[in-house]
This record gives C-alpha cells, sequence and structure tokens, in this order.
C-alpha cells in the first residue's frame, strides 16, 4: 500500500508539472524564411525558448522589424522573469540554460536534442 501511495504522489505532481505550462505553448514553429530572421534569432524563439515564451510573446517577437529590437526584447524578456532583479544574474535564465543542457546531454537519441524528448520534458519540468 504504501509504494501504491508513492507512485500515486509521483504521478499527481507529474500531472501538475506538465499542467502547469500554458495550453498555448508550442502552437508555432517560425521557419527562418517566413521572417527573414537570422539563425540567431530563430533558434531563440524555436528552441532556446519554445517552452517558455506565450504564443503573444512570440506574435509580438516576430512583428518587430530591426535585430536592435528583438535585442531588446530578449533583455526584457528575461528581465521580466528574473526572481531577483536586484542581483546581477538572471537566476530564471541560468537555471533554463542549465535545465535544457542537463536533458540535451541525458536524453540525445538518434539526432534528436533530449530536451525535445518526453523524458527530456520530463526531467525539465520536474525540477
Amino acid at each position: 500500500m504504501p509504494l501504491m501511495l508513492i507512485s500515486l504522489g509521483i504521478a499527481t505532481i507529474l500531472c501538475i508539472s506538465v499542467d502547469s505550462k500554458q495550453p498555448d505553448q508550442k502552437s508555432f514553429h517560425i521557419s527562418p524564411s517566413q521572417l527573414e530572421l537570422s539563425q540567431h534569432y530563430t533558434k531563440w524563439l524555436n528552441e532556446d525558448v519554445a517552452d517558455i515564451i506565450t504564443t503573444e510573446e512570440a506574435q509580438a517577437f516576430t512583428q518587430l522589424q530591426s535585430d536592435d529590437d528583438r535585442e531588446q526584447f530578449i533583455e526584457s524578456f528575461w528581465r521580466n522573469r528574473d526572481p531577483k532583479p536586484e542581483t546581477d544574474k538572471n537566476e530564471y535564465r541560468e537555471e533554463h540554460y542549465q535545465r535544457i543542457a542537463n536533458a540535451n546531454l541525458q536524453f540525445t537519441f538518434n539526432g534528436v536534442a533530449g530536451w525535445q524528448t518526453d523524458r527530456g520534458a520530463i526531467l525539465y519540468n520536474l525540477w
């Protein structure tokens, strides 16, 4: 019986973690040719922040006309998520990229990046 309760507890945590994401995320994918974005900005949008950017933010980003505006947007994007804005570093951004790196290190398989796998997504969401 205790093992069953532990399993149920883990399943509940997984459901809460997965359900806590916004349902409209990952409903977009922008190719560089669609907007004439450089590879850097396309990667940032489709890979680096694909799991945490809202649809509204992604749409606003794709409407920007200059790289300077895009850089300002990216700075603002991370600043808005910084849990301790009074410090020099952005703990949220650092943890985000560390989770991606860990998922890629542990779960990359057959050319699929670890953060794009089911196991990588679960690892990312449980931290």
